[in-house]
């Protein structure tokens, strides 16, 4: 895994290596924040990960370190069968944002790609995490995310997933310390031979705490997409917890049904929004009625309905995203 870490940022402190670099130059650091969030039996590679040294990253913020510059990890990878290992630590009082991005090289035969991401955002921290995925048609990506957040820990977390054949490798999110709070953004394009499986989890181990889930799914498929969204609360106390889910249909004789949900939880103040829709065809005839060709009216309409998403991402990010979906509507019209 390659990144691009400034030379200014380095000057502050800031840590980055491979897992067997950091065990030899910070071995207390290794022995703190190596595998916390996630064990040998979560995740059926994580053993073997921990051997694959030279595939892995290690950034660690120091505390009190506020880094304005977006840090980008480079996932991209011509393999056919790639691993990916990566933990990143904002310590407490410090902040940062970090793009894991990976291009979309083409694959002759079937690829396999997985990776395990572990995010450690300590007391009154806060830590925007951006996954940007467009591998092609024939890649299936998976894995396994999760995060963990101390007091007053903050976390915004986009995942932004376009072109694989099997979805997964969503965030899971665990609110350890009181005043603890994440939003969670998922835009997702799924393909006609896709099949999904998107489960997103947050647990409220500890009250006061606040989460929040916003899923916009553009579907290219005639089938519905199930969504699997888990809330749970290990303590006791209020918390605040909203889910908000759209699907966008593409395919005019699509059946739009209501999203298939299944919620498991025992929060009681929890918000629920759900919505299916095609393209509004009263909005694409009103544009077309205004010069506007049929797929730039489609292309406005989305575009409309990313934005939110889109927005919260860097903006040189957003507008790679954008380019993206225009070329893979330009391929369903």
């Amino acid at each position: 895994m390659r990144n691009s870490i400034p030379a200014p940022i380095l000057a502050k402190g800031v840590i980055s290596g491979n897992f067997q670099e950091i065990t030899q130059t910070c071995p207390d650091l290794s022995k703190q924040y190596l595998s916390p969030v996630l064990n040998k039996t979560q995740h059926p590679f994580t053993a073997w990960k921990e051997d694959l040294l030279n595939t892995s990253l290690f950034i660690y913020i120091p505390p009190g370190t506020r880094i304005e510059t977006p840090i980008q990890f480079d996932g991209r990878d011509k393999r056919n069968v790639s691993f990916e290992r990566l933990v990143i630590v904002v310590a407490e009082g410090s902040s940062g944002d970090f793009i894991h991005g990976c291009a979309a090289p083409i694959y002759l035969n079937k690829a396999f790609k997985n990776r395990v991401v572990e995010c450690i955002v300590e007391k009154n921290a806060t830590l925007n995490y951006s996954v940007l995925q467009n591998y092609k048609g024939n890649a299936n990506a998976g894995g396994i995310s999760r995060a963990t957040l101390a007091e007053n820990a903050q976390m915004h977390w986009s995942n932004i997933t376009l072109g694989e054949q099997v979805l997964g490798g969503m965030p899971r999110v665990n609110l350890a310390g009181k005043g603890a709070s994440c939003e969670i953004d998922l835009l997702m394009w799924c393909n006609p031979d896709a099949t999904p499986k998107i489960p997103t989890e947050v647990n409220h181990q500890i009250s006061p705490s606040k989460s929040r889930i916003n899923t916009l799914l553009i579907n290219d498929c005639s089938q519905q997409t199930k969504l699997d969204f888990k809330f749970s609360q290990t303590g006791k106390g209020p918390v605040q917890a909203a889910v908000y889910s759209e699907s966008i249909f593409l395919k005019p004789t699509a059946k739009v049904e209501s999203p298939g949900i299944n919620i498991d939880t025992n929060i009681s103040n929890l918000k629920k929004e759900f919505a299916s829709r095609r393209l509004s065809a009263e909005d694409i005839f009103y544009m077309k009625s205004r010069g506007l060709g049929e797929e730039l009216a489609r292309s406005m309409l989305l575009k409309a309905a990313t934005k939110p998403i889109i927005s919260r991402l860097p903006m040189e990010y957003g507008v790679e995203i954008q380019q993206i979906i225009e070329l893979k509507l330009k391929q369903v019209l």
